[in-house]
């Protein structure tokens, strides 16, 4: 499928599930996932004798510097794309704390670097 004809299925898919007044997207990134030649569409599992704690291990951050999110760090929802989604937002959240992001009147990102610990 072409980038253009998997936008218009996705719409179609959204305006069926919630109203035709979704708009068009702005823009678009479009991964082939499957034909990555590192990943052919990979997704993590946990082998024999591991345990859910194996993922917490992998979600530790090099304190204040490293910090670890997708869906192999998840212990709730690994292997879905729900559970890479909610470690970058746990895993933005610590790094927001070193270094604060305000949004300006015209929707602008502003990041205070000057409290990084470096």
């Amino acid at each position: 499928m072409s980038d253009d004809d998997i936008v218009v299925e996705a719409m179609t898919v959204l305006r069926t599930m919630r109203g035709t007044d979704i708009p068009e997207p702005t823009n678009r990134i479009i991964t082939r996932w499957n034909s990555d030649p590192f990943a052919r569409g990979a997704y993590s599992f946990i082998k024999v004798g591991s345990t859910i704690d194996d993922r917490a291990t992998l979600a530790k951050a090099v304190p204040d510097r490293v910090f670890f999110a997708g869906e192999a760090t998840s212990t709730e929802n690994a292997a879905t794309t729900n559970g890479a989604y909610e470690t970058g937002l746990r895993e933005a959240q610590k790094i927001s704390v070193l270094a604060p992001v305000t949004v300006d009147n015209s929707g602008t990102f502003n990041i205070n670097t000057n409290e990084l610990v470096m």
